[in-house]
């Protein structure tokens, strides 16, 4: 028995001999290919990296590197210049210079702007709070409330206000209604809006109206010249530029350009009705600023040319508030 063991055993580490020699694996393959390139066979150069061992080709490399950095850096300056060059929000700052006069409605845009986009119907005008301040406006001055419920008294006719201090004078402003015609949204569906200006009332202003020879002051606007009617101060409305009177068309006043005396001074009666006059630009450009200022004319109003906005203008040679009201349309 122990014979035929060790005989067995014998030939079990033979056979294992011979397969070790006949299998081959991964360690000895890569043995084998080791000892090979050691025998001879060498590895392939790597074409990149000798290349860029040659002081011309590194500097053509640095040259496209710093060319592109260039291109990335000038692209990010051009994207922050673009975001920089966007127009503001549209945000409305108040107009804080005092001023003689005012606008309804109120400005609702930058740079003392009227904005809106007119149309009808499916069109979609904005204009609803513009219109909606108007109609505020007119019921302040309708005749069922003030007479025989406040101290207004009817002044037709009259250049002076009450010697009695407890009343003041009514100011019939249904003719300008009518003219502007709420019916029709006082124009703004149809791009040709009616603008009021107001007297602001500003405390113990009272203006002196021109003479015939004050009329021949040729510093004095033409239209004032050709057409005062000596009953009051005179409102002078006009495009600032000639691209202005191009894009606002036809400017239109009405009742006139005069505010009636009786309407000063303003002393702070709880009920003064402050006078105002209407504009109205028939068709208008749209898409475009408008540029418009508004001044106050009177005998004892004189304009400092040395100033603009506030303190540029002086009654009795002292100052007040400004006696002009630049702003804009914009029609979208």
């Amino acid at each position: 028995m122990g014979d035929k063991d060790d005989v067995q055993l014998k030939d079990i580490e033979k056979n294992a001999d011979v397969d070790d020699s006949t299998e081959k694996s991964p360690l000895k393959e890569a043995e084998g290919e080791a000892g090979e390139r050691k025998d001879g066979k060498e590895d392939k150069p790597n074409v990149l990296l000798q290349s860029l061992q040659d002081p011309k080709t590194r500097r053509v490399v640095l040259l496209i590197g710093a060319v592109l950095l260039l291109i990335l850096v000038v692209s990010a300056i051009a994207v922050v210049l673009i975001v920089a060059s966007e127009p503001e929000p549209e945000i409305w700052l108040e107009d804080t210079i005092p001023r003689m006069l005012r606008l309804v409605p109120t400005p609702n845009g930058k740079k003392n702007t009227i904005k809106f986009r007119s149309g009808h119907g499916a069109e979609g005008g904005v204009y609803p709070n513009l219109t909606a301040e108007i109609n505020n406006l007119f019921d302040v001055f309708e005749r069922s409330n003030n007479f025989g419920k406040k101290n207004v008294t009817n002044c037709d006719g009259r250049a002076t206000p009450p010697a009695d201090e407890k009343w003041t004078c009514f100011y019939d402003a249904s003719s300008i209604k009518r003219w502007c015609d709420p019916e029709k949204g006082y124009g703004y569906p149809d791009g040709s809006p009616c603008i009021f200006i107001q007297f602001n009332n500003v405390r113990n202003f009272t203006p002196i109206v021109f003479n015939k020879q004050d009329l021949e002051d040729q510093s004095l606007p033409e239209d004032l010249r050709a057409s005062y009617q000596y009953r009051g101060p005179y409102i002078e409305c006009k495009p600032n530029e000639i691209v202005d009177i191009e894009n606002a068309g036809k400017v239109e006043f009405y009742p006139g350009h005069e505010f009636p005396l009786f309407a000063f001074p303003y002393k702070g009666h709880p009920d003064y009705l402050a006078p105002f006059i209407a504009i109205k630009l028939e068709k208008p450009q749209t898409a475009v600023n408008i540029g418009i200022t508004c001044k106050l004319w009177a005998r004892n109003v004189v304009y400092n040319a040395t100033t603009s906005g506030l303190n540029d203008t002086l009654v009795d040679e002292q100052y007040v508030p400004s006696a002009i009201l630049p702003f804009n349309v914009f029609i979208e």
